[in-house]
């Protein structure tokens, strides 16, 4: 069996991280006897109590990710990893590729204001930067356990062809994303295990 882990930002935290880190997050604040008890319909409502709890309240947007919560993902992420990898599964990580980059961001400043409202927290510079030390902090704990890396990221075009918005990709970049897993999984020996 073959895990990859590809991680999406989660603009909805305070400040935004990726969405397997606001997992652990939301299920380390409730009990886990209540889990079995909520429904899936249950989460949402779980979900807006949390953000109401974490949002701005008046205080600046940021121009840097709190460095805490790269921390905090490259040792839930290590823990993950090498718990996987006990159960003798191997693990391939994946950098997330979003669209607005410090070169590109005065092309798509429209979708820059549409993203801006799941991320009141952090100014443009701010959601950038964690957007790229989360994919750094990816790679680094790919290196430091052995696992597969594919950079999604450095290989997807930075444009509307490849993109729906931010974070979400056209056919063409679905396929690009596709095609990088190939690759690595053609070119590893992780499918011979």
């Amino acid at each position: 069996m073959l895990v990859v882990i590809e991680f999406q930002l989660n603009n909805k935290t305070n400040p935004p991280t990726i969405l397997f880190y606001f997992c652990i997050i939301i299920t380390n604040m409730i009990k886990k006897s209540d889990l079995r008890q909520i429904k899936y319909s249950e989460w949402g409502k779980i979900l807006d109590k949390l953000e109401k709890q974490n949002r701005l309240l008046g205080i600046e947007p940021k121009d840097n990710v709190n460095l805490e919560n790269i921390d905090r993902l490259k040792t839930d992420l290590t823990n993950l990893v090498k718990y996987l990898s006990e159960m003798n599964l191997p693990v391939v990580l994946s950098s997330y590729p979003v669209l607005l980059t410090r070169e590109n961001i005065s092309q798509y400043i429209h979708i820059f204001l549409d993203a801006r409202r799941f991320s009141v927290e952090l100014t443009l510079a701010g959601m950038i930067d964690a957007s790229e030390k989360f994919n750094r902090a990816i790679r680094n704990v790919a290196e430091i356990t052995g696992s597969g890396f594919v950079d999604n990221d450095a290989t997807i075009p930075k444009n509307i062809n490849y993109f729906g918005d931010n974070v979400h990709y056209t056919d063409d970049g679905a396929m690009i994303i596709a095609l990088n897993y190939y690759q690595h999984l053609i070119n590893s020996t992780l499918l011979n295990k």
